[in-house]
């Protein structure tokens, strides 16, 4: 029986041998981004408003926020890597993600702070 041109294309051979090689390639670096780095504070009860934390700070303790919504954490993320905000009011637990986070880093990607505006 005669072979058409296609089943002898060399393009087609390398492609069912190694197919599904590829497509596992694309699918493992698609996933290699790391989850974002949790910042965890502590927010006062009753207050309502806008969230500053100030990161890498040396002499934080509680990371309870003031009356005015600052807040020192020890962490200091990692370098060009996403963060997440995740405060907790009495019961109420909010996981603010990257996006909806304002976040100042030095020119090597550190970062330095983050804002952020508390759900009601």
């Amino acid at each position: 029986m005669k072979r058409s041109t296609l089943d002898s294309s060399p393009l087609l051979s390398a492609l069912s041998r190694y197919g599904s090689l590829l497509l596992a390639g694309a699918v493992l670096s698609c996933a290699a981004k790391p989850a974002p780095q949790a910042i965890n504070i502590h927010v006062a009860e009753g207050y309502r408003g806008g969230i500053h934390g100030a990161t890498c700070a040396p002499s934080a303790g509680s990371r309870l926020t003031d009356a005015t919504g600052n807040v020192l954490v020890s962490d200091c993320p990692l370098a060009n890597r996403d963060v997440e905000l995740v405060a907790t009011r009495g019961e109420n637990v909010y996981r603010i993600p990257a996006s909806e986070l304002k976040v100042s880093r030095t020119g090597d990607g550190i970062v330095v702070s983050i804002d952020a505006h508390l759900p009601e």
